[in-house]
């Protein structure tokens, strides 16, 4: 005769990433005791992986520069739940139209240069992937921007990912006129080259040797 008995346990959050459990059971039959085998489990969160990347990594001032953002589930076998995924687009680039969510199902909202993402679900394996325009803001030197998105998931950790972009200010032409008053270089003193210095605000930010 064979006996059945079907135990239903609920797993209790790690301390760990990862918690091996060993499970024996005993029966006894007639005053004769005698262990079962052991059934090992192992309980784990559900972990993310992040990337960020932009199409581009220079632009000049007022280009539209695409982003791209994906968060994975990569726990086999898990479901992660209540996905939070927020971009604040740093000084020097502004948003441009809609962020675009695929891969899962979720809302996204906006709020100035803030996109926020809210995803219930994300299933093993499974990857949302978010696409948004920017617009590179005016820059007078050359600048680089690094631009920053956090996910969180329930029990998890928030994880971040960066891309940067060279922002270049639109080229502009200067001329440069050289004029010695020295009396047509009565004391011979004229050098044969001369530096001269472009400020902005009273900061160096280029260097040109003049001749002849």
């Amino acid at each position: 005769e064979t006996i059945s008995m079907k135990i239903t346990a609920k797993a209790l959050k790690p301390d760990a990433e990862r918690n091996t459990i060993s499970n024996i059971g005993t029966t006894t039959i007639s005053g004769y005791a005698q262990d079962t085998n052991t059934v090992t489990t192992v309980i784990c969160n559900p972990e993310i992986a992040i990337t960020k990347k932009a199409e581009q990594a220079t632009c000049q001032e007022g280009e539209t520069v695409p982003f791209t953002v994906t968060v994975k589930q990569t726990t086999t076998n898990l479901t992660g739940k209540n996905v939070v995924i927020t971009d604040s687009l740093p000084e020097g680039f502004t948003l441009s139209g809609e962020p675009l969510l695929t891969g899962v199902e979720g809302r996204i909202t906006v709020s100035g240069n803030t996109w926020t993402t809210r995803i219930p679900e994300l299933a093993s394996n499974q990857t949302a992937t978010i696409t948004f325009p920017t617009k590179a803001g005016e820059v007078h030197i050359e600048k680089e921007v690094t631009n920053t998105v956090k996910a969180t998931m329930e029990d998890v950790p928030e994880k971040q990912a960066s891309a940067t972009v060279q922002i270049t200010p639109v080229p502009i032409d200067l001329k440069v006129k050289k004029v010695w008053e020295d009396k047509d270089d009565f004391y011979e003193l004229r050098p044969d080259r001369v530096k001269m210095e472009l400020l902005q605000n009273g900061k160096v930010i280029k260097e040109q040797t003049l001749t002849a």
